[in-house]
Protein backbone atom coordinates (compact mmCIF):
# COMPACT_ATOMS: atom_id res chain seq x y z
CA UNK A 1 0.00 0.00 0.00
CA UNK A 2 2.97 2.67 0.67
CA UNK A 3 3.52 2.58 -3.31
CA UNK A 4 -0.08 3.67 -4.31
CA UNK A 5 0.38 6.54 -1.36
CA UNK A 6 3.88 7.48 -2.84
CA UNK A 7 2.43 7.88 -6.26
CA UNK A 8 -0.08 10.26 -4.13
CA UNK A 9 2.58 12.44 -2.35
CA UNK A 10 4.36 12.50 -5.72
CA UNK A 11 1.68 13.96 -8.33
CA UNK A 12 2.69 17.32 -7.90
CA UNK A 13 3.29 20.10 -9.63
CA UNK A 14 6.67 21.99 -10.32
CA UNK A 15 6.16 25.07 -8.21
CA UNK A 16 3.75 23.28 -5.54
CA UNK A 17 6.03 24.69 -2.65
CA UNK A 18 5.33 28.29 -4.05
CA UNK A 19 1.72 27.81 -4.83
CA UNK A 20 0.88 26.52 -1.39
CA UNK A 21 2.39 29.04 0.73
CA UNK A 22 -1.27 30.64 1.77
CA UNK A 23 -2.13 27.29 2.70
CA UNK A 24 0.91 26.91 4.99
CA UNK A 25 0.44 30.26 6.24
CA UNK A 26 -3.45 29.26 7.48
CA UNK A 27 -2.38 26.21 9.17
CA UNK A 28 0.28 28.08 10.84
CA UNK A 29 -1.87 30.53 12.14
CA UNK A 30 -4.32 27.66 13.51
CA UNK A 31 -1.33 26.15 15.24
CA UNK A 32 -0.09 29.82 17.05
CA UNK A 33 -3.76 30.49 17.95
CA UNK A 34 -4.27 27.08 19.34
CA UNK A 35 -1.00 26.96 21.39
CA UNK A 36 -1.77 30.95 22.11
CA UNK A 37 -1.11 30.13 26.28
CA UNK A 38 2.56 29.23 25.13
CA UNK A 39 2.54 26.25 27.66
CA UNK A 40 2.33 23.48 24.92
CA UNK A 41 5.47 23.57 23.36
CA UNK A 42 7.77 20.48 23.81
CA UNK A 43 7.29 17.72 21.96
CA UNK A 44 4.79 17.54 18.95
CA UNK A 45 4.08 14.76 16.04
CA UNK A 46 2.65 15.06 12.52
CA UNK A 47 0.88 12.28 11.23
CA UNK A 48 0.00 12.10 7.57
CA UNK A 49 3.11 14.43 6.93
CA UNK A 50 4.00 12.79 3.45
CA UNK A 51 6.63 15.04 1.44
CA UNK A 52 5.80 18.15 3.28
CA UNK A 53 4.80 20.56 1.45
CA UNK A 54 1.77 21.82 3.18
CA UNK A 55 4.33 22.09 6.54
CA UNK A 56 6.47 25.11 7.27
CA UNK A 57 8.96 23.05 8.62
CA UNK A 58 10.95 25.83 10.00
CA UNK A 59 7.79 27.49 11.91
CA UNK A 60 7.53 23.99 13.64
CA UNK A 61 10.98 23.54 14.74
CA UNK A 62 10.45 27.28 16.47
CA UNK A 63 7.86 26.55 17.93
CA UNK A 64 8.41 22.69 18.82
CA UNK A 65 11.61 21.62 20.73
CA UNK A 66 10.65 18.31 19.28
CA UNK A 67 8.83 17.06 16.27
CA UNK A 68 7.74 13.38 15.25
CA UNK A 69 6.82 13.34 11.29
CA UNK A 70 4.81 10.19 10.80
CA UNK A 71 3.94 8.62 7.38
CA UNK A 72 3.08 5.32 5.60
CA UNK A 73 5.44 6.30 2.86
CA UNK A 74 8.96 6.99 4.54
CA UNK A 75 11.02 8.08 1.10
CA UNK A 76 8.74 11.11 0.56
CA UNK A 77 9.10 11.48 4.83
CA UNK A 78 13.24 11.56 4.03
CA UNK A 79 12.86 14.14 0.91
CA UNK A 80 10.56 16.50 2.99
CA UNK A 81 13.34 17.27 5.24
CA UNK A 82 16.07 17.27 3.17
CA UNK A 83 15.75 20.67 2.32
CA UNK A 84 16.79 21.59 6.64
CA UNK A 85 19.64 22.41 8.29
CA UNK A 86 21.41 19.66 9.94
CA UNK A 87 21.18 21.81 13.46
CA UNK A 88 17.33 21.23 12.93
CA UNK A 89 17.09 17.52 11.20
CA UNK A 90 18.87 16.80 14.77
CA UNK A 91 15.55 17.92 16.34
CA UNK A 92 13.42 15.82 13.85
CA UNK A 93 12.13 12.30 14.41
CA UNK A 94 10.62 10.37 11.12
CA UNK A 95 8.57 7.61 11.50
CA UNK A 96 7.62 5.86 8.09
CA UNK A 97 5.77 2.75 7.22
CA UNK A 98 3.03 3.58 9.45
CA UNK A 99 -0.58 2.60 8.40
CA UNK A 100 -2.67 4.54 10.11
CA UNK A 101 -5.72 1.72 9.85
CA UNK A 102 -3.47 -1.14 10.57
CA UNK A 103 -5.56 -2.59 7.47
CA UNK A 104 -1.85 -3.69 6.47
CA UNK A 105 -1.20 -5.65 9.37
CA UNK A 106 -4.73 -7.97 9.09
CA UNK A 107 -3.62 -8.10 5.03
CA UNK A 108 -7.23 -6.58 4.40
CA UNK A 109 -5.93 -5.52 0.88
CA UNK A 110 -5.01 -9.17 -0.71
CA UNK A 111 -7.55 -10.95 1.57
CA UNK A 112 -10.00 -8.31 -0.53
CA UNK A 113 -8.33 -8.35 -3.70
CA UNK A 114 -8.92 -12.89 -3.40
CA UNK A 115 -12.51 -11.98 -2.74
CA UNK A 116 -13.04 -9.43 -6.02
CA UNK A 117 -10.74 -11.72 -8.08
CA UNK A 118 -12.73 -15.18 -7.55
CA UNK A 119 -16.28 -13.40 -7.62
CA UNK A 120 -17.06 -14.22 -4.29
CA UNK A 121 -20.35 -14.16 -3.36
CA UNK A 122 -21.84 -10.31 -1.95
CA UNK A 123 -22.84 -12.21 1.17
CA UNK A 124 -19.56 -13.53 1.61
CA UNK A 125 -17.44 -10.10 1.15
CA UNK A 126 -20.19 -8.28 3.45
CA UNK A 127 -19.57 -10.50 6.11
CA UNK A 128 -15.69 -10.12 5.36
CA UNK A 129 -16.01 -6.65 5.53
CA UNK A 130 -17.86 -6.56 8.81
CA UNK A 131 -15.29 -8.31 10.89
CA UNK A 132 -12.64 -6.10 10.11
CA UNK A 133 -13.45 -3.49 12.69
CA UNK A 134 -13.04 -6.43 15.48
CA UNK A 135 -9.03 -7.42 13.69
CA UNK A 136 -7.51 -4.63 13.77
CA UNK A 137 -8.80 -3.86 17.65
CA UNK A 138 -6.34 -6.03 18.24
CA UNK A 139 -3.76 -4.67 16.67
CA UNK A 140 -0.91 -2.34 18.20
CA UNK A 141 0.33 0.71 16.48
CA UNK A 142 2.80 3.33 18.10
CA UNK A 143 2.86 1.94 20.91
CA UNK A 144 6.07 3.19 22.17
CA UNK A 145 4.81 6.56 21.36
CA UNK A 146 1.48 6.15 23.60
CA UNK A 147 0.62 9.65 25.12
CA UNK A 148 4.30 11.08 24.50
CA UNK A 149 3.21 14.43 23.01
CA UNK A 150 1.58 17.64 23.98
CA UNK A 151 0.48 17.83 20.77
CA UNK A 152 -0.79 16.04 18.18
CA UNK A 153 -1.37 17.29 14.86
CA UNK A 154 -2.93 15.58 11.80
CA UNK A 155 -2.01 16.49 8.14
CA UNK A 156 -5.33 16.12 5.44
CA UNK A 157 -5.34 12.35 6.00
CA UNK A 158 -8.90 12.01 6.26
CA UNK A 159 -9.64 11.64 2.87
CA UNK A 160 -6.79 9.75 1.97
CA UNK A 161 -7.32 7.09 4.60
CA UNK A 162 -8.15 3.87 3.00
CA UNK A 163 -11.37 4.27 0.67
CA UNK A 164 -8.96 6.08 -2.52
CA UNK A 165 -6.87 2.82 -2.07
CA UNK A 166 -9.88 -0.16 -1.47
CA UNK A 167 -12.02 1.54 -4.62
CA UNK A 168 -8.58 1.45 -7.31
CA UNK A 169 -9.01 -2.30 -6.25
CA UNK A 170 -12.80 -2.76 -6.51
CA UNK A 171 -12.76 -1.10 -10.10
CA UNK A 172 -10.88 -3.36 -11.51
CA UNK A 173 -13.34 -6.22 -11.31
CA UNK A 174 -16.51 -4.46 -11.08
CA UNK A 175 -17.60 -5.91 -14.43
CA UNK A 176 -18.01 -8.75 -12.04
CA UNK A 177 -21.17 -7.46 -10.32
CA UNK A 178 -24.27 -6.13 -10.73
CA UNK A 179 -24.98 -2.58 -10.71
CA UNK A 180 -27.17 -3.63 -7.19
CA UNK A 181 -24.36 -5.62 -6.09
CA UNK A 182 -21.94 -3.00 -6.12
CA UNK A 183 -24.22 -0.31 -4.23
CA UNK A 184 -24.21 -3.16 -1.40
CA UNK A 185 -20.72 -3.26 -1.81
CA UNK A 186 -19.84 0.19 -1.73
CA UNK A 187 -22.40 0.87 1.22
CA UNK A 188 -20.11 -1.84 2.99
CA UNK A 189 -16.91 0.00 2.13
CA UNK A 190 -18.48 3.76 3.25
CA UNK A 191 -19.07 1.91 6.83
CA UNK A 192 -15.66 0.47 6.87
CA UNK A 193 -14.05 3.88 6.09
CA UNK A 194 -15.94 5.79 8.53
CA UNK A 195 -14.80 3.22 11.20
CA UNK A 196 -11.42 3.44 9.94
CA UNK A 197 -11.82 7.20 10.15
CA UNK A 198 -13.06 7.27 13.62
CA UNK A 199 -10.54 4.92 14.57
CA UNK A 200 -7.89 7.23 13.23
CA UNK A 201 -9.25 10.19 15.71
CA UNK A 202 -8.89 7.57 18.29
CA UNK A 203 -4.62 7.24 16.89
CA UNK A 204 -4.69 10.63 17.94
CA UNK A 205 -5.84 10.80 21.26
CA UNK A 206 -3.88 7.65 22.29
CA UNK A 207 -0.60 9.45 21.45
CA UNK A 208 -1.90 12.28 23.27
CA UNK A 209 -0.39 13.51 26.82
CA UNK A 210 -3.02 14.47 29.29
CA UNK A 211 -4.11 18.31 29.00
CA UNK A 212 -2.89 18.23 25.67
CA UNK A 213 -3.44 19.59 22.38
CA UNK A 214 -5.16 18.23 18.76
CA UNK A 215 -4.45 20.02 15.96
CA UNK A 216 -6.56 18.16 12.73
CA UNK A 217 -7.77 20.37 9.18
CA UNK A 218 -8.59 18.54 6.30
CA UNK A 219 -9.96 19.61 2.60
CA UNK A 220 -13.44 19.07 2.40
CA UNK A 221 -14.96 20.71 -0.94
CA UNK A 222 -13.51 20.36 -4.29
CA UNK A 223 -13.35 22.96 -7.05
CA UNK A 224 -12.35 22.28 -10.42
CA UNK A 225 -13.15 23.82 -13.91
CA UNK A 226 -16.66 21.27 -13.75
CA UNK A 227 -17.60 22.81 -10.49
CA UNK A 228 -16.01 26.53 -9.76
CA UNK A 229 -15.99 28.03 -6.15
CA UNK A 230 -18.48 31.02 -6.03
CA UNK A 231 -16.02 33.29 -5.51
CA UNK A 232 -18.01 36.57 -6.15
CA UNK A 233 -20.82 35.36 -3.91
CA UNK A 234 -18.52 34.51 -0.97
CA UNK A 235 -16.21 38.09 -1.40
CA UNK A 236 -19.18 39.96 -1.17
CA UNK A 237 -20.02 38.93 2.06
CA UNK A 238 -18.23 41.33 4.68
CA UNK A 239 -19.04 39.75 8.07
CA UNK A 240 -16.35 37.02 8.90
CA UNK A 241 -18.98 34.56 10.84
CA UNK A 242 -21.30 35.09 7.82
CA UNK A 243 -18.90 34.08 5.73
CA UNK A 244 -17.88 30.74 7.94
CA UNK A 245 -21.70 30.10 7.72
CA UNK A 246 -21.63 30.11 3.84
CA UNK A 247 -18.81 27.59 4.18
CA UNK A 248 -20.88 25.64 6.06
CA UNK A 249 -23.48 25.25 3.97
CA UNK A 250 -21.81 24.25 0.69
CA UNK A 251 -19.70 21.72 2.81
CA UNK A 252 -23.01 20.06 4.18
CA UNK A 253 -24.55 20.08 0.79
CA UNK A 254 -21.00 19.31 -1.63
CA UNK A 255 -18.88 17.81 1.32
CA UNK A 256 -16.18 14.93 0.97
CA UNK A 257 -17.80 12.07 3.46
CA UNK A 258 -14.90 10.75 5.13
CA UNK A 259 -13.82 14.69 5.84
CA UNK A 260 -17.05 15.35 7.43
CA UNK A 261 -17.46 12.54 9.09
CA UNK A 262 -13.78 12.75 10.64
CA UNK A 263 -14.13 16.33 11.87
CA UNK A 264 -17.86 15.77 13.02
CA UNK A 265 -16.14 12.99 15.00
CA UNK A 266 -13.40 15.34 16.28
CA UNK A 267 -15.39 18.12 17.07
CA UNK A 268 -17.54 16.09 19.58
CA UNK A 269 -14.51 15.29 21.18
CA UNK A 270 -12.88 18.65 22.10
CA UNK A 271 -13.65 20.94 24.46
CA UNK A 272 -16.06 23.87 23.82
CA UNK A 273 -14.26 26.07 25.48
CA UNK A 274 -10.87 26.04 24.35
CA UNK A 275 -11.78 24.63 20.57
CA UNK A 276 -11.12 26.79 17.74
CA UNK A 277 -12.21 26.50 13.83
CA UNK A 278 -10.81 28.02 10.72
CA UNK A 279 -11.33 27.71 7.01
CA UNK A 280 -9.38 28.45 3.99
CA UNK A 281 -9.00 27.77 -0.30
CA UNK A 282 -6.03 25.03 -0.56
CA UNK A 283 -4.95 25.97 -3.93
CA UNK A 284 -4.08 22.31 -4.21
CA UNK A 285 -3.21 22.45 -8.12
CA UNK A 286 -3.97 24.85 -11.34
CA UNK A 287 -7.30 23.53 -11.82
CA UNK A 288 -8.23 21.88 -8.50
CA UNK A 289 -8.75 23.55 -5.38
CA UNK A 290 -10.20 22.39 -2.10
CA UNK A 291 -11.95 24.47 0.77
CA UNK A 292 -9.79 23.25 3.70
CA UNK A 293 -11.56 23.17 7.36
CA UNK A 294 -9.47 23.09 10.42
CA UNK A 295 -10.07 22.50 13.95
CA UNK A 296 -7.90 22.41 18.11
CA UNK A 297 -8.51 21.97 20.98
CA UNK A 298 -8.45 20.00 24.24
CA UNK A 299 -9.98 16.67 24.85
CA UNK A 300 -12.89 16.13 27.08
CA UNK A 301 -11.78 14.89 29.88
CA UNK A 302 -13.19 11.06 30.66
CA UNK A 303 -13.60 10.67 27.19
CA UNK A 304 -12.67 7.38 25.85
Amino acid sequence: MSIFYRDLNHERIQDRWLEWEGHRHEINLLISRSLADGNERNCAIVLGAGNCDDLDLHYFCDVFEQLTLVDIDALSLQEGVSRLAPELLGRIELLGSIDFTKLDQVNFYSRFNDLLQRKALMSEISSFLTQIPSEIVRCSLLEPWKGRFSVVISSAVYTQIFYIHVLTLLAVHASSYTTEEITVLIDGLKTLRDCMVKAYNDLMLYLLEEDGTIIAWSDVVKFDEHSPFPEEQFYAINNEKERMQFMFDIASKQGREAALTGLHDLHGRLHSEDRQFACWIWPYSSNRHYITFGISGKIVKGHP
